[in-house]
């Protein structure tokens, strides 16, 4: 097994794994409704930020979502497509793409997402 085909067994295990790791269910819905993606992949969900003026925290809200470029099978979620899952809570998350970053070496999807 090369590197690249184990990076994409350890992709399996680290972000999709729901028994043991972080696994949850993510979908992803184009704009025109037309394209749904459901995947598996890790949510994160946190309620502070740094203050780039003060260095400070301050309370926010950022979300972000990784999953397997192979999970989407040729489907790229773009910037403004509606993202859906549920935080460790259970409380339902819907919000938006934004900043799509694609790395095709570690093959993994980032979308950072707003509601």
């Amino acid at each position: 097994m090369n590197l690249r085909e184990q990076a994409e067994a350890d992709n399996a295990i680290l972000l999709e794994d729901d028994v043991a790791g972080f696994g949850v269910e993510i979908t992803f819905t184009s704009p025109d409704e037309l394209q749904t993606k459901t995947v598996k992949g890790q949510f994160t969900r946190i309620s502070v930020e740094v203050d780039p003026e003060t260095g400070l925290m301050v309370r926010g809200s950022t979300a972000a979502f990784t999953v397997r470029l192979s999970s989407l099978e040729g489907i790229i979620p773009e910037e403004g497509w509606k993202v859906e899952s549920t935080d460790i809570t259970g409380a339902a998350f819907v919000g938006y793409c934004q900043a799509p970053m694609p790395d095709y070496t570690s093959g993994r999807l980032t979308v950072l997402a707003r509601v």
